[in-house]
């Protein structure tokens, strides 16, 4: 069974951005996908911009960045700042989905991430 159930929708795009809206149906008893965050893409810099939403926040997940820093760093941070947080899953897929983006310069209008 999977944990991870995150949808992206394509609200914005130019020759140098991409904007998804993230929604995720994980965290209410009818599996209803509610906002879930933003995140904006750079095409040319291959770097993005996370924008937690509220239902993010309530159920503590790790920050997207923290995945992007080398372990002993990430391990140093999670200890100070994020130790009564859950879980990472949902931002190591969504990272998954940006890199594989960047990597095939394609970005879908909508996609399923599941894990």
């Amino acid at each position: 069974m999977s944990i991870v159930h995150i949808k992206v929708e394509k609200i914005k795009e130019s020759d140098v951005f991409v904007e998804y809206r993230i929604l995720c149906s994980d965290f209410n008893q009818l599996s209803r996908m509610e906002d879930f965050g933003v995140i904006r893409i750079n095409k040319d810099e291959k770097e993005f911009i996370h924008t937690d939403d509220a239902l993010w926040i309530k159920n503590r997940i790790y920050p997207i960045k923290l995945f992007r820093l080398p372990l002993d760093e990430r391990k140093r941070l999670v200890e100070r700042d994020y130790g009564d947080y859950g879980s990472g899953l949902w931002a190591i897929r969504l990272l998954k989905f940006v890199d594989e983006c960047v990597d095939k310069n394609s970005f879908p209008e909508e996609k399923l991430l599941i894990a």
